[in-house]
């Protein structure tokens, strides 16, 4: 399987993990054009929606 044909995904439980523990990870698949999903899994409770475009998110 080449570098452009792989696909890979992160779950995480906070906005930010993604950078801390994995982002090295990320940037890396990322640079050889693997397709790379970050999936963040909270209730939301503590943050606050950004922008028209995610507001039907709530």
């Amino acid at each position: 399987m080449t570098a452009s044909a792989k696909r890979l995904l992160l779950v995480h439980a906070h906005p930010d993990d993604e950078t801390i523990t994995t982002g090295g990870t990320i940037a890396r698949y990322a640079s050889e054009g693997a397709d790379v999903t970050v999936l963040t899994c909270t209730l939301g409770e503590e943050g606050e929606v950004i922008g028209d475009a995610w507001a039907g998110l709530v």
